[in-house]
């Protein structure tokens, strides 16, 4: 009876995100799952395992990135040996990783001394947040719960007393969570955090010496990382006025703090690739919001004395530590608001608030009053959370839903008209597929794809002939964007085939050629279509 007694909280927080998330498995790939699932030649085969951990994220589908995640891959190639390609596989994956962080959130606010019912609700309200979706809902975010889940177990060894011991056994769970998502190199920031929860002895910086370890495991990782791509920790080379400015990056971050709170409390109007603005100078409503929220933290964190104060503090260095890559500030990034991103950083602010306001009801002798009212409109809006997260993972059904409830948001993006394009072209609806990759180019001519797609559209069209050579503008176009993209050179080498040039032919079938043996891949992945003549 003990035993089920203790195992309750974790059932039912199991069974609250298996319940709100039952209608995900059937959902179409979206987005990025091209990259690292659809067209990955690295999940075709076992004999990939090696490749997997000295390639990037989205090596296997030809394109070169600094993103070191051989976890992910690692996990979809056993996915897709035993399943294929299974949707529902796929989307069980991060159901089930969610469902697993849930518990382990409540286990480390047990581990911390909260008090239950306040660790419950906090856990249940993270879990059933529909601003979780993004890396729940969407197949190729696998990397945000798997990195969470080791981080969290990385935690709960090293709670509650953080002996040299624990450390190290800490140190093989921060090393698979840096194989998992680079974002994790922040994990001895938490744990640090954890430490100033704890220890007496909080602000002695002896206090935090004993997490080397995890500081070693970090410089070995970074080093690892560096052989296995040959490049540093750099994600945003473009040099504008975002990454040039350091307090543009700090006021366009303070603004992003009240669009996450406005989220957090009535988290509608949920979607990818948000217009955020780059902010030049502090004369803002959302910059000076932000920066009073930071002032209020700051106040919070260096006022909060004793039991009662502390976990609200702890909350706010939590959150300022799981988000600080996000912010831009130190290394500029090539986004400035992402849903996804409050996945980790809300873990340690909804336990501090909690916990926080327990005590808070215990100070005022109100716990027998409003404590169990409050414990049950709590539940409440964690129900009405779950109907709401049920109902956001139906926008990410089918392409065409996703993508035209997207643009409907007020989304400008040239990579969201694309996707939209190919899936009307999908269905064999080539004008208004047309019509959509004409609106990314105007949005941003920046991607070969885009062009390329559009030529493929024009020749699909029942008057080939008369866009043959619209098509191959956008063709040329295209190589001019990305010198190495073989595909446009192949394209343009069958369209020369079809129209009996040889010689043209052969120059752009050998420069795809060349291009395919530098990047390693087979002449048989993103073969183009050869043009049959009609009549």
């Amino acid at each position: 009876m003990s035993f089920l007694k203790k195992s309750l909280p974790y059932l039912v927080l199991a069974a609250a995100v298996f319940a709100a998330y039952a209608n995900v498995y059937s959902n179409a790939f979206l987005f990025d799952d091209e990259q690292f699932i659809l067209d990955n030649a690295l999940l075709r085969s076992w004999h990939s395992l090696g490749a997997i951990f000295i390639s990037s994220g989205t090596a296997g589908a030809g394109i070169q990135d600094l993103y070191y995640r051989p976890l992910q891959t690692l996990l979809y190639l056993i996915l897709y040996q035993t399943f294929g390609l299974s949707t529902a596989a796929f989307h069980a994956l991060n159901v089930i990783l969610h469902a697993a962080n849930a518990g382990l959130i409540y286990a480390l606010g047990r581990r911390l001394d909260f008090k239950p019912i306040a660790v419950f609700l906090a856990a249940l309200i993270w879990a059933l947040h529909p601003l979780q979706t993004e890396a729940v809902t969407y197949m190729s975010s696998t990397v945000d719960p798997l990195y969470v889940f080791f981080c969290l177990c990385g935690l709960l060894v090293m709670l509650p007393d953080f002996s040299k011991r624990k450390i190290a056994f800490a140190c093989p769970f921060y090393l698979l969570a840096l194989l998992s998502k680079e974002t994790a190199i922040i994990f001895p920031l938490l744990a640090a955090s954890c430490l100033f929860l704890l220890d007496r002895k909080r602000l002695n910086a002896k206090t935090y010496r004993r997490l080397w370890p995890l500081v070693v495991t970090a410089a070995l990782y970074l080093v690892g990382r560096h052989f296995a791509l040959g490049g540093g920790y750099d994600f945003y080379k473009q040099s504008n006025i975002y990454t040039e400015h350091i307090s543009y990056r700090i006021y366009t971050f303070l603004a992003t703090l009240p669009a996450y709170a406005k989220l957090l409390i009535w988290p509608f109007g949920l979607h990818m690739d948000r217009n955020f603005p780059v902010y030049p100078d502090p004369w803002h409503a959302d910059v000076i919001g932000g920066a009073l929220m930071v002032l209020l933290a700051l106040g919070q964190i260096i006022g909060g004395k004793g039991r009662r104060g502390l976990p609200l503090s702890w909350g706010f260095l939590w959150f300022a530590s799981a988000h600080a890559l996000n912010t831009g500030i130190v290394l500029p990034i090539n986004g400035f608001f992402f849903e996804h991103w409050m996945y980790w950083p809300t873990v340690g602010l909804f336990l501090g608030a909690a916990q926080n306001f327990a005590l808070w009801l215990k100070a005022k002798n109100l716990n027998e009053s409003i404590g169990t009212p409050v414990a049950i409109i709590a539940a409440v809006a964690a129900l009405a959370l779950g109907v709401r997260t049920s109902d956001q993972n139906t926008v990410w059904r089918d392409p065409i839903t996703f993508y035209s409830y997207t643009i409907a948001q007020g989304a400008k993006s040239a990579r969201v008209h694309n996707n939209l394009a190919n899936a009307y072209m999908d269905r064999g609806d080539l004008p208004d597929g047309i019509k959509e990759l004409r609106a990314a180019i105007k949005i941003s001519d920046a991607y070969p794809q885009t062009h390329h797609n559009l030529a493929l559209a024009l020749i699909a069209l029942p008057d080939r002939d008369a866009h043959l050579d619209e098509a191959m503008i956008e063709l040329r176009r295209a190589t001019d964007i990305d010198s190495n993209f073989f595909q446009s050179y192949e394209l343009l080498g069958n369209i020369y085939d079809y129209r009996g040039d040889p010689w043209h032919a052969d120059l752009y079938h050998g420069r795809a050629t060349e291009i395919r043996k530098k990047l390693g891949i087979p002449a048989e992945e993103y073969a183009q279509p050869k043009l049959v003549p009609t009549h």
